[in-house]
């Protein structure tokens, strides 16, 4: 099957308002609110692409390291019978259809592309069942910033890759910050926090009015 699909490998937003620091114990509601939208997004997303669609979600990951469970979601779906599938999580406010398409395209005459994110991880990995060691896949400085840098290194040593644009995706409070689309919702989000006014005020006086501060963190270095 010549087809890609897309493979969401995700936490539930619970799940990931419990694991990640953004607004205190006393805001994890309103964290868990945060999470919903972006995975609601991130449905949404999936049903546009047109591709089959397979979910892992923390409770179907099967394995003892994030890198085993991850290898584990890709072999699980190569076995079906697919030869390229395209992986992305549910926390990537930036993420587009646009990147999805491209990533689906770029399959046809590379055999995997990367969606490099800002922290040094990446929010898209794209492989075809030939490119797919598992491994060195498994064994990866995964949840590590190097990852990025490892992950080309290892793909580009033996296939061609192709890359995405850099995003960021939502690992803590100074993330949300960092995100420039989708900014709207996010300073409504925060300042409907009464414990954060202050913070929130001196962080988006600092980082988004000013026209010549950049606020994403600049592509990483190959």
């Amino acid at each position: 099957m010549d087809q890609p699909v897309l493979m969401i490998y995700a936490l539930s937003p619970a799940y990931q308002a419990r694991r990640k620091s953004l607004f205190g114990a006393a805001h994890y509601a309103d964290a868990v609110k945060l999470f919903q939208d972006l995975h609601n997004k991130t449905e949404s997303l999936a049903q546009n692409s047109g591709l089959k669609t397979f979910w892992f979600f923390d409770h179907l990951q099967e394995g003892t390291s994030f890198g085993e469970r991850y290898a584990n979601a890709f072999k699980e779906v190569f076995s079906k019978g697919y030869q390229k599938v395209i992986s992305i999580g549910n926390d990537i406010p930036e993420l587009e259809l646009s990147h999805i398409e491209k990533a689906s395209k770029s399959l046809i005459h590379s055999k995997a592309v990367l969606g490099p994110a800002a922290d040094g991880g990446d929010y898209l990995i794209a492989l075809t069942e030939e490119s797919f060691y598992e491994e060195e896949f498994k064994n990866l400085p995964w949840n590590k910033d190097s990852l990025h840098s490892k992950l080309l290194q290892l793909l580009s040593s033996y296939t061609s890759v192709e890359q995405l644009e850099c995003l960021v995706d939502i690992d803590d409070f100074q993330s949300l910050v960092i995100v420039r689309k989708n900014v709207n919702w996010i300073a409504i989000l925060l300042f409907s926090l009464k414990s954060f006014i202050l913070y929130t005020k001196t962080v988006f006086e600092k980082l988004l009015l000013p026209k010549d501060n950049p606020l994403r963190a600049p592509p990483l270095s190959i």
